[in-house]
């Protein structure tokens, strides 16, 4: 009697162990990181950009677009994306599990001081 009892109680733990890791272990593989790519455009001219900056918020990971405005970066699908170049209005947008994420850059307001003296 006392055999079945541990071995009720060794089963119980092994159960319990096996469940501890698969909760563990399915979050981790469902955040894998896909590979994203996209193109980024200027809004006024709709011609591509090279150099801005394509970053994972939140992380280190970032590229930069080629002369052909393209990036390419491993990302998990619940990413956002932040894309950024001076002169330009910086945006951000979810990945949301895409595998192609396209951005279209406004250019900022320039600013203009006028010189006090020439008032």
């Amino acid at each position: 009697m006392n055999d079945m009892y541990q071995g009720t109680r060794f089963l119980r733990a092994v159960g319990v162990t096996l469940v501890l890791a698969w909760l563990v272990c399915v979050p981790a593989f469902a955040q894998q990181p896909g590979e994203v790519s996209g193109t980024v455009t200027s809004a006024a001219a709709g011609s591509p950009i090279q150099g801005v900056t394509v970053r994972i918020r939140g992380s280190n990971t970032s590229t930069v677009t080629d002369k052909q405005g393209k990036y390419s970066l491993a990302a998990p699908p619940d990413a956002v994306l932040v894309f950024s170049l001076i002169g330009y209005r910086g945006i951000a947008q979810s990945v949301n599990g895409r595998s192609t994420v396209n951005a279209t850059l406004e250019q900022a307001i320039a600013v203009v001081q006028r010189n006090a003296s020439s008032e």
